[in-house]
């Protein structure tokens, strides 16, 4: 067999050059220019002149359907089907510790669907379809998990994903590139994180393959009746994505307009219009949610347009977008793997070489179809104000097939005695670092849980779910008051506790709890302790080492001194909740004005009690204020309409800073100068807060001066 270009002294250099500055790119550098310098003279140039020289049609395209492994031993496959299957199944529920704040949004409506199930189409501020939130309804019922009701699906589309690209590369393919192209997606981070989140990345990857091998399948068969066949097949799968993820309009997008350009070219109108019909078939259920429940406003709000930022910021996000595929961008962006890029060097190094035997190796209409569509694939992320790693993840089948590809050059160039060897040493390699890096951010979380911010997760509510599941084990069910505080944008605690918590699992009995637990801020810990005389309590800490994060939990035993006042905190507790969920499951970006006026029409039936006082106090402006700044249009929402029970909650509530600075900068901001400057006052003399109340008292005498 013919030596390959890549084994040249050249290209050994470039390649070289390559995992240099992914390795240096996975230091982290913070510069734009030095970002811009290391994309232009680390893959540019190097990618140029491997590029440069005689150019040998085709080759590629026909040497990968040769086996160049021989026999391989069957117990080497069925090792790496056993390896894929336990790097996406072991501890699948305790693996990563913690879920994402993503994570527990979608788990939280998982749960509001187990206990309310409706047909909604779209979920969440995201509007994500309903698919992964079917699928965990059904499953946390028989299981009892919230967390195998999230990550299950996620671990077997993952693994799905392996069998599928293997058997997918196969059918064009020969057998030892279908086996590369496979074994890389087994052990490498993306395929392997996406097996561990909420099931809508790995869903959508998974239906992506399928949907362009059905493609591939009908490019390359002749018009006919298994060309309509394979086009109605198409059509089906292509209008079954948008049940998946909402970034399928790209993958659906790409998918159309090849079948148009198929069917023009070999004029296939037959089987455009099975294709057509078929994707409108199945797509039909999201038709009728965009015209009921709207559609949109998420992914218009999340554009580079409503980015206030200036142009270089704007570039920066354009830049970061590339560099995240090849090493960090300098800070933690969201879904950023530690330690590295989407590739780690080895596997960025192969990217730029299969690059070079994609542009010199195949047919020109490939070619052009592969850019274009790797391209439009990064586009969400392109036009985006910030960075989010999610975005661009169904550009992975075509990153790891320009991988696998390099990789089979590589194996060219070697004497086949030694290419099994090689090949496993590779996986080794690649899978050894790719895991160590997986679980980097968890070595020593119960220890240091503040790494769990690197990976955006909760320490401080990590923290309190250790010392809840403990007492539940020892104790059984408890009522668990996982949210009074205000901010619902983490219901990671109240997720995690559902299964035991009887304040708001309407399966356990709440009357048979024999402990409570209260997730409080920290300046409510003084009432809580005078108020429960035989409670416990813990500091949660914060990301910084030895400091807390101003939160405590608390747990009191239920007892002829407790159990009154517990059980009738539990009806606010739930009533929160319901606002929580509401909220979380945004309508396509509408106000929650009605959220709003709701809380103030129920506010009588709030005891007067002064903790659940002030609790009412904190999130109602905490809702009020999201509401003012988010839809300050909405002219319904008034505070003149709730000043009356603004002032009756604030005397029946526990004094604190907190509370008094937030009424205070509230009435600041809408004009009642007299009253705010009373409440701030009073604020100060509370002990905490003292700079923040000053910056507001001091704010309050410019506004009244320029009155």
């Amino acid at each position: 067999m013919k030596k390959n270009r890549l084994v040249e002294k050249k290209q050994w250099l470039c390649l070289g050059v390559f995992f240099a500055a992914s390795w240096f790119l996975t230091l982290g550098p913070s510069s734009l220019e030095l970002k811009i310098l290391i994309l232009i003279f680390g893959f540019g140039i190097p990618l140029f002149l491997l590029m440069a020289g005689p150019v040998v049609p085709r080759q590629t395209e026909e040497t990968i359907k040769i086996e160049i492994f021989g026999s391989v031993e069957p117990w080497i496959l069925f090792f790496l089907i056993f390896v894929a299957f336990a790097l996406r199944f072991w501890r699948l529920t305790t693996l990563f510790a913690w879920p994402t704040g993503d994570d527990a949004s979608v788990g939280i409506l998982i749960l509001d669907m187990v206990r309310h199930w409706n047909w909604d189409f779209f979920h969440g501020a995201g509007q994500i379809p309903p698919l992964i939130y079917w699928l965990g309804g059904l499953i946390y019922p028989p299981t009892q998990s919230i967390f195998l009701s999230l990550w299950l699906p996620s671990a077997v589309f993952s693994m799905a994903l392996v069998l599928v690209v293997h058997f997918g590369a196969r059918q064009f393919f020969s057998k030892s590139f279908a086996l590369i192209f496979s074994a890389l997606i087994a052990v490498s981070y993306w395929p392997l994180f996406s097996a561990r989140l909420f099931a809508g990345p790995a869903g959508l990857v998974l239906w992506e393959c399928v949907v362009f091998y059905l493609l591939a399948r009908f490019v390359e068969v002749a018009p006919g009746n298994k060309g309509r066949c394979w086009a109605s097949l198409l059509g089906l799968a292509t209008g079954l994505g948008f049940f998946i993820h909402t970034n399928w309009f790209v993958i659906a997008g790409i998918t159309a307009v090849t079948v148009i350009w198929q069917a023009v070219r070999q004029k296939r109108a037959g089987e455009l219009f099975y294709f057509i019909f078929f994707s409108i078939l199945t797509a039909f259920p999201f038709l009728v949610a965009i015209r009921h429940e709207g559609f949109g406003k998420h992914i218009w709000a999340s554009g580079i347009w409503n980015n206030a930022a200036g142009f270089r910021e704007k570039i920066s996000v354009f830049i970061d977008y590339w560099v995240v595929l090849f090493g960090s961008v300098g800070y933690r962006a969201d879904y950023e793997p530690v330690l590295g890029g989407v590739l780690n060097p080895v596997l960025t190094a192969l990217f730029f070489g299969g690059v070079v035997e994609i542009c010199r190796g195949f047919r020109k209409s490939f070619v052009v179809w592969f850019f274009l569509a790797f391209v439009l694939l990064m586009a969400e992320g392109f036009l985006s104000m910030d960075v989010e790693v999610n975005r661009i993840f169904p550009v992975l089948p075509f990153l790891f097939f320009a991988v696998a590809c390099g990789s089979w050059s590589l194996l060219l160039g070697i004497s086949s005695v030694w290419r099994v060897h090689l090949i496993l040493f590779l996986l080794v390699i690649v899978g050894g670092f790719d895991v160590f890096r997986l679980l980097e951010p968890y070595w020593n979380v119960s220890r240091q849980p503040y790494q769990l911010t690197e990976v955006q997760k909760s320490p401080e509510k990590y923290q309190a779910f250790q010392i809840l599941n403990k007492v539940q084990q020892q104790w059984g069910p408890g009522l668990v008051f996982t949210d009074w505080c205000p901010d619902c944008r983490d219901e990671s605690l109240a997720v995690a506790t559902y299964s035991f918590n009887s304040a708001w699992n309407s399966g356990l009995s709440f009357r048979d709890a024999r402990w409570a637990a209260i997730y409080s801020r920290a300046d409510y810990l003084p009432w809580l302790v005078r108020r429960f005389s035989d409670a416990r309590w813990s500091y949660l800490p914060s990301e910084v080492p030895g400091r807390h994060s101003g939160y405590v939990l608390v747990i009191v035993p239920v007892d002829s001194k407790t159990r009154d006042v517990l059980f009738s905190w539990r009806e606010t507790y739930n009533f929160f909740m319901d606002l929580n969920v509401r909220r979380i499951d945004d309508k396509n970006g509408k106000t929650d004005y009605v959220l709003i006026k709701e809380m103030a029409d129920h506010y009588p039936a709030i005891p007067r009690d002064a903790f659940l006082q002030s609790c009412f106090l904190d999130k109602f402006f905490f809702d009020y204020m999201v509401e003012k700044t988010f839809h300050p249009e909405d002219a319904r929402n008034r505070y003149s309409d709730y000043a009356s029970m603004v002032r009756a909650c604030l005397k029946q509530s526990y004094p604190n800073s907190n509370t008094y600075e937030k009424v205070g900068r509230v009435l600041m901001l809408e004009g009642f100068y007299d009253e705010a400057d009373k409440i701030l006052k009073k604020a100060l003399t509370l002990g905490s807060e003292r700079e923040a109340i000053l910056a507001d008292l001091k704010m309050l005498q410019t506004l009244r001066g320029s009155k």
